[in-house]
This record gives C-alpha cells, sequence and structure tokens, in this order.
C-alpha cells in the first residue's frame, strides 16, 4: 500500500518570515505616532520638535516679552543678555505647519519674528520669518534656525 503525503496549505516559511517583518514594522509604526485618543488635540503627531537658536552678538541685554506658537515647554530664560543665547524648540506635527512669534525688547529696542516649520512634503523644513526690528539693532538669518541680533553699523 503506497501512502500519498496531503498538503493542507501551501504556508511555507518563506511566508512566515514575510508576515513576521510586516509585523515588526507595524509594531513600530504604532509606537511612533500615537493614536488619536493619545494626542492633545485629537490629530495624530510625532513626538518630536526641531531647535531654533536666537544669539545676541549685540552690546544690548535684551528680555522676551512675548511668546507665542507651537514651542516646547519650558523655554528658555526671558533674559538675552550680550554675548548670550537662547534655544526654542518647535514642535512638528506630520503634514502640518507648525509656528509661533517671539519678542525681545529693550527701552527703545524690540526685535520679533516668527520661527516656523512646514512638515510637508519633507518632515523638517524650518525657516524664521517676519523678522522685523525697531531702535539701533538688527537681526538676520545666520541660518534657517539660527537668528543673530547685533548692533545696527551707521
Amino acid at each position: 500500500m503506497e501512502f500519498e503525503q496531503v498538503k493542507i496549505s501551501h504556508f511555507n516559511g518563506l511566508n512566515l518570515g514575510v508576515i513576521l517583518v510586516l509585523f515588526i514594522l507595524l509594531l513600530i509604526v504604532v509606537r511612533i505616532f500615537p493614536g488619536p485618543s493619545e494626542a492633545s488635540d485629537g490629530n495624530i503627531s510625532v513626538l518630536a520638535s526641531i531647535g531654533f537658536d536666537i544669539d545676541n552678538s549685540s552690546n544690548i541685554p535684551l528680555t522676551r516679552t512675548f511668546i507665542y506658537g507651537d514651542f516646547e515647554q519650558p523655554y528658555p530664560s526671558a533674559n538675552l543678555p550680550s554675548g548670550g543665547s537662547n534655544r526654542f524648540e518647535l514642535k512638528i506635527e506630520v503634514f502640518t505647519v507648525t509656528a509661533g512669534v517671539i519678542v525681545y525688547s529693550s527701552p527703545g529696542i524690540e526685535v520679533s519674528f516668527t520661527p516656523y516649520n512646514s512638515a510637508w512634503p519633507t518632515f523638517r523644513t524650518p525657516d524664521i520669518n517676519n523678522i522685523k526690528t525697531t531702535g539701533p539693532i538688527k537681526a538676520e538669518k545666520a541660518s534657517n534656525t539660527r537668528l543673530v541680533i547685533s548692533n545696527l553699523s551707521l
């Protein structure tokens, strides 16, 4: 009598490996992207930020008088001494523009600017916009994430 082995399934080791890899990738994605119930306002977001450096190369100490927007807390010190610098962390959300407004001042002087990040088409597309100054001071972008405040040359 001859016996013939019957295949019940076409499931082999290679397919098991592919399924295992896909399952691990799914676990990684679930850990990176919190569900809607975990996000603070119902938006799906990535837990990330991008830093913006503000350097005071002037001889005038400045004080932060206004801050608003998508910044991580705690904020750096409100004081920006001559020769000092502050770093602000702006939150990043997938497919969203995040921004904020920062104002530094001293008697007769004001510096305002808007750090922002567009998370589309790439995840990190930072820049500093709307740079405005009053008084004997100037502010210039040294890079997309660095603003340098200095004395106005006459």
